[in-house]
């Protein structure tokens, strides 16, 4: 929603992502996000549902290699193809009504007047906080599986390892990353694999063994 975005002119981007949907068999609209002005990052996205399913190519990719574009955009490609983003949607709804009723159990036990008595309002935030706390890695840690599986989905759709591995580190050298972030921050909030992990992913898919020492 905070993304403006317009349709994907002809010229490097539309030539490196098109074949790639081809790949999937995908027929989507191709569009450009006006990302520059707010970040230097790079990122493409699947969004939308159903007839407003669209792929967003954020305009900082303009200066990236076009076979760096086509392995992201198969990332992309791939969690449309599990469905990822249906199945997150669905879940959203179904957290917010499971956490509004133990809010609202909460709040009558506490006080006669319910959530309307403005005592409440610190105990149910500090009771939010908790809960955020506590699911925050089982979150991310399915958040990672899902994007561990559109990497290996993504060499199905043309993704070449040898390019992954330059993409990762496109992103890694763009952002001032660290690659390899210590394991406690990884299993309580990184919802992706870190840099390293799917660098090791590429590697494996190519078929290098033994693996080199990353």
């Amino acid at each position: 929603l905070l993304l403006s975005t317009s349709p994907l002119p002809d010229g490097p981007l539309r030539d490196a992502a098109t074949p790639v949907l081809e790949a999937a068999g995908v027929d989507v609209p191709l569009v450009l996000g006006d990302a520059s002005t707010r970040t230097t990052r790079f990122n493409a996205v699947v969004v939308g549902l159903g007839p407003t399913e669209r792929v967003v190519l954020f305009d900082t990719l303009r200066d990236l290699p076009s076979d760096q574009v086509e392995a992201l955009v198969a990332h992309e490609l791939a969690h449309q193809q599990h469905r990822d983003l249906l199945r997150g949607t669905a879940l959203v709804p179904l957290a917010t009504l499971l956490l509004t009723v133990a809010a609202s159990r909460l709040a009558r036990r506490r006080s006669a007047a319910g959530a309307a008595d403005p005592r409440v309002v610190p105990l149910l935030l500090a009771a939010a906080l908790t809960v955020e706390l506590l699911t925050g890695p089982v979150v991310a840690g399915l958040s990672r599986r899902v994007e561990a599986a559109a990497d290996d989905a993504a060499f199905a759709l043309g993704a070449d390892p040898a390019t992954v591995v330059a993409l990762q580190r496109s992103a890694v050298v763009r952002d001032l990353a660290d690659p390899e972030p210590a394991a406690w921050l990884r299993w309580w909030f990184a919802t992706h694999p870190s840099t390293a992990d799917r660098i090791r992913a590429a590697v494996v898919a190519a078929g290098v063994d033994p693996l080199p020492d990353l």
